[in-house]
């Protein structure tokens, strides 16, 4: 083979080999990329409504009387469906400012995304169940979010 030859085939081979991001790139998916492995956590049966609700009839212990009416059921669903709705308006802020910056619709449509699976894979796992009403949950505080950042950011 001639230096010609040769020196064709590498650009050849080149074309096809994509450069490494720089390590910006990685700083600005690093948020995204733990938040998003939070989801996961949260996902797990550890954060299941059996063990939530221990959690919450301990706190419920604690609760001075005046908010006696909160039994630890009803503080359960509120913490669980807040906890819903207040993951997904940081997931939106989170996305919104770092690798989706300026693109809020993007974002919004991501964090549906990621609260339907979140849903479809609680199917699949021991102890926990899928709901729509959870989707619902995170697309209103990814909405919220959306909202926020309307009133907040683009209004500037």
């Amino acid at each position: 083979m001639n230096n010609q030859q040769t020196a064709e085939n590498v650009n050849s081979v080149t074309e096809f080999v994509a450069p490494l991001p720089s390590p910006s790139v990685f700083l600005i998916w690093l948020p995204t990329l733990l938040w998003t492995t939070m989801l996961c956590v949260f996902s797990t049966e550890s954060f299941g409504y059996s063990h939530t609700f221990s959690v919450m009839t301990a706190i419920h212990a604690h609760i001075p009387h005046a908010l006696g009416f909160l039994n630890p059921r009803l503080l359960n669903l509120i913490a669980r469906k807040g906890a819903h709705f207040s993951i997904y308006v940081g997931y939106f802020f989170v996305l919104v400012t770092g690798p989706l910056r300026g693109r809020p619709w993007t974002a919004f449509l991501i964090c549906m995304l990621a609260g339907s699976c979140d849903e479809i894979h609680q199917i699949f796992v021991p102890g926990r169940t899928a709901s729509p009403y959870d989707v619902g949950i995170d697309s209103s505080g990814a909405m919220f979010a959306r909202l926020a950042y309307l009133g907040f950011i683009e209004a500037v």
